[in-house]
């Protein structure tokens, strides 16, 4: 699911936007999926907290070390559309309340 879910962040990024780094806080995971993420193109940070510390915790966790204007949290069974990265940037850089919330389009 993992490599799923990078592979499509490759695949998303276009010109008006620029990936700095993928953030992955590794909750515990019990398979080896965390060690096929490593990617030439974007530099890849894993923080290994030390056992489940939930997905809100692990999100603040991963934004702590960000120095980001805009960070997007993924569960790691997403899927990013072709064309999803681009909307977000063009809605965050469009809209002044400095929040974007995203809505999940479920696809077998």
């Amino acid at each position: 699911m993992l490599r799923v879910c990078l592979d499509s962040i490759y695949a998303s990024r276009a010109d008006n936007h620029v990936l700095k780094k993928i953030t992955i806080v590794d909750n515990d995971s019990s398979d080896e999926s965390i060690d096929d993420v490593v990617n030439a193109e974007i530099p890849t940070e894993i923080i290994r907290p030390g056992g489940n510390i939930g997905f809100g915790r692990g999100c603040n966790l991963g934004s702590i070390q960000s120095d980001s204007d805009m960070i997007l949290f993924l569960n790691p069974d997403t899927r990013v559309g072709e064309e999803s990265l681009d909307e977000a940037v063009w809605g965050f850089t469009n809209f002044d309340n400095g929040e974007l919330a995203v809505f999940m389009i479920n696809r077998p």
